[in-house]
């Protein structure tokens, strides 16, 4: 069940933090300031919602949560530190457009924010009872780090 419900939420962070739509934010945010919605205030929004418990006087997350909080993790990392290049496919055999890669300005976005969700994670760990929730946070502490930091 935990699989279920954590694919299906996995598809939402998947959408909004693709590279595409993270980078026209920021083009929108260039050309129209005023009327944009900001990258740094949506990612704000998406790491307030999928981290919630760190703002509680006792931080608790279930293993639904901690499944999605790692697999966030897990998409930053991947977004951050990408596996080597894939060899494209001849041409001609590429069906669309090829993707648009994550833009330099939105990855310093995405450390900042990875910077300022440990600092988040670090505030709560005192005020967590659960034993399950301490651990998930102390290791996504070390897995931020490790983001951060790859040659570590």
């Amino acid at each position: 069940m935990i699989a279920r419900v954590n694919g299906a939420q996995m598809r939402v962070l998947r959408n909004l933090l693709d590279d595409g739509r993270m980078n026209r934010l920021l083009e929108q945010e260039a050309l129209r300031p005023a009327e944009a919605y900001p990258l740094a205030t949506m990612l704000d929004d998406v790491i307030g919602g999928v981290w919630s418990e760190l703002s509680s006087a006792r931080p608790d997350a279930d293993a639904y949560r901690r499944e999605l909080q790692s697999d966030f993790l897990s998409l930053l990392d991947a977004k951050l530190n990408p596996p080597a290049a894939i060899v494209s496919p001849p041409q001609g055999q590429q069906f669309g457009p090829p993707p648009v890669p994550l833009s330099d300005d939105a990855k310093s976005h995405l450390r900042g924010e990875l910077s300022d969700l440990r600092a988040d994670i670090l505030r709560a760990v005192p005020r967590t009872v659960d034993r399950a929730t301490k651990l998930h946070l102390l290791g996504s502490v070390h897995r931020i780090e490790g983001i951060l930091d790859p040659r570590k």
